[in-house]
């Protein structure tokens, strides 16, 4: 039995706490002491990042590699957006990296065979793969060792699923999903809070298949989402 190892990353989310600024001191003297206004919150750069990104998807070739396996693929991704890794981007930050910054992640999915690999064993290995997916989100949880956070799962919501197909032939699936703290859970880490796609894809004869990530703040819901989404949902062959 020969056994690949699923090799794609996932970018861990933070949430930053905004401060409101403190009121100015009111005073009816003509020489009161002037008020600075307090800074503003971290989070408010990356909206105003944002603000800027261009709200369209240009193809990007990447070449990805896992041992044995090679691919080269057209990938979709934000026009202005970088590469820090092999099949990975994000946005531009002036070299200052932040786990806040939505990514999009091009990678090889496990395989397992005997001998040869062949369709029918890429169909089984995505099967495999999609359990896995689906258990994981069922049982999201904070691995602290703080035993009441670890045993309080997360809210997961399906955003978006369906499969991919090739004339009769299933050629991939993906699912979109928001992922949120519930309500008596204020104690775990609001960077747990994320929206995350999922996208795999087969293409017959091929002795691997592709999968796509994508995580980002939930604060993108209405905006970046359906772009990243659409291009984790776009063919990636050349």
């Amino acid at each position: 039995m020969i056994a690949r190892a699923l090799a794609f990353s996932l970018v861990a989310l933070c949430s930053c706490s905004k401060k409101e600024s403190a009121p100015a001191k009111s005073s009816g003297s003509a020489g009161s002491a002037k008020v600075e206004a307090a800074p503003p919150p971290i989070d408010a750069a990356i909206d105003a990042g944002f603000a800027v990104w261009p709200a369209t998807l240009e193809d990007r070739t990447v070449s990805i590699e896992w041992h044995d396996m090679k691919a080269t693929l057209t990938a979709r991704v934000p026009v202005g957006w970088i590469s820090r890794s092999a099949g990975s981007f994000t946005i531009e930050d002036g070299g200052n990296p932040s786990p806040m910054q939505p990514s999009i992640s091009y990678s090889f999915g496990g395989i397992s065979c005997d001998g040869e690999c062949d369709d029918k064993d890429m169909q089984k290995s995505m099967a495999d793969l999609w359990k896995s997916i689906d258990k994981g989100f069922a049982q999201v949880s904070y691995n602290s060792g703080n035993e009441r956070m670890d045993n309080m799962k997360l809210d997961v919501k399906t955003l978006d699923e369906g499969a991919f197909t090739d004339g009769k032939y299933k050629a991939g699936r993906y699912k979109g999903v928001k992922i949120t703290r519930p309500a008596d859970a204020q104690d775990v880490p609001a960077f747990l809070e994320r929206l995350e796609a999922t996208c795999s894809r087969h293409r017959k004869g091929d002795k691997y298949y592709v999968v796509v990530t994508v995580v980002m703040p939930q604060q993108y819901e209405q905006t970046l989402w359906p772009l990243m989404l659409e291009a984790c949902k776009t063919p990636w062959f050349r």
